[in-house]
């Protein structure tokens, strides 16, 4: 008499081994997500890096053909109420735009901020932004780029023709901040796209303030509007320099906590001289 052995091959896995399974994937997601998500916004970061690099070669050849001096921050007339349907003035990016070619440029794909414009807005999202100064020094302003505000005794009213600094007039091109990221709600690259340097609100951790008028755009409240732009945990800013080259760096970098308003501060990031 024969005796047979049957053996039944397992099929699938059993509840706790599906368990442990899942419970490894979810480690390993775990793991690898912040990374994947760290290297796709150093990958922006680096694109972000790039496209103000092109910006900053721009203005230098701007400045070039302008016989050293730099582009004005807003060229022509101007009203009390903006309207950015109507082409009052030309903006930096309408002056060196003939110089890149790409209005995307002016984008930061790190810019999360959804525009909010108004009807039939001229221009592109715009993610930069650039130091200004105003002859009117009591509104500390000690940027690079002209700027002048209605009523502003550097200018005929309502019109923005100062000229902006030279190269000659700025006494440490590397160590002058021309630009920095600043991510506002609004594309349109014409009328009140600029914003300003102020020294007002640069004691110990303070740092850029961005300019807005006094009511509200397109219907977005002011506190809205802009963003201090910034990677790596909201930590790295990009800005670039009167001498061309662009980096990445900490606010605290930039700016010390022993910066100071005063003659003879520790603050190395405008033209003026008495302050340097």
């Amino acid at each position: 008499m024969s005796h047979y052995s049957v053996h039944f091959r397992r099929a699938g896995f059993t509840l706790i081994e599906l368990l442990v399974v899942i419970a490894i994937i979810a480690i390993l997601a775990a793991i690898l997500f912040p990374v994947f998500a760290q290297a796709r916004e150093k990958a922006r970061q680096v694109a972000c890096v790039s496209n103000m690099s092109q910006i900053m070669k721009a203005a230098i050849m701007y400045q070039q053909d302008h016989d050293g001096m730099f582009h004005r921050l807003i060229n022509g007339r101007f009203v009390a109420n903006p309207d950015p349907n109507v082409n009052q003035a030309f903006g930096p990016e309408d002056m060196l735009l003939p110089y890149i070619k790409n209005g995307g440029v002016f984008g930061c794909p790190s810019d999360p901020v959804e525009r909010v414009d108004c009807s039939g807005a001229i221009g592109f999202p715009i993610s930069y932004s650039w130091t200004h100064f105003n002859k009117d020094l009591a509104q500390n302003a000690y940027g690079v780029f002209a700027l002048c505000g209605i009523g502003s005794p550097c200018t005929e009213s309502q019109t923005f023709y100062s000229d902006s600094k030279t190269d000659s007039e700025i006494g440490r091109p590397a160590e002058t901040v021309l630009m920095y990221e600043l991510w506002n709600t609004q594309s349109y690259s014409r009328s009140w796209t600029a914003y300003r340097y102020t020294t007002a609100n640069m004691a110990a951790e303070t740092f850029i303030y961005p300019r807005v008028a006094t009511a509200s755009n397109c219907g977005v409240p002011n506190a809205a509007r802009v963003t201090y732009g910034s990677h790596v945990n909201a930590s790295i800013t990009t800005y670039g320099f009167a001498d061309g080259h662009v980096k990445s760096m900490s606010r605290k970098q930039l700016i010390p906590n022993g910066w100071s308003v005063a003659t003879g501060g520790r603050n190395l990031l405008h033209w003026d001289e008495q302050y340097k």
